[in-house]
């Protein structure tokens, strides 16, 4: 093997790690765009999502904090316990 086919093949390499990572980015990015809408956060942050352990992090701030959804429902809970005490 000459030094001509080793550069090809690091080449190939490149390439396919290259292939690679758009190929998860294109998988991840918009699925954690849609999550970070849903959470109430800024979408952009989605893109921070292409290096791994900001990743991770992100991942762990929206299982952390309160989603629109919980607060709608703690807010429903405190006001229909506000209408049962004043009924009963």
């Amino acid at each position: 093997m000459d030094e001509s086919e080793s550069d090809e093949r690091r080449r190939r390499r490149k390439l396919v790690g290259i292939s690679i990572v758009a190929v998860l980015a294109a998988v991840i990015v918009p699925a954690n765009w849609r999550i970070a809408s849903k959470a109430a956060c800024p979408p952009v942050l989605s893109l921070l999502s292409i290096v791994s352990p900001i990743d991770l992090l992100m991942l762990l701030g929206f299982a952390a904090r309160e989603w629109p959804i919980e607060r709608e429902l703690r807010l429903a809970r405190q006001e229909n316990g506000r209408a049962d005490n004043a009924i009963g």
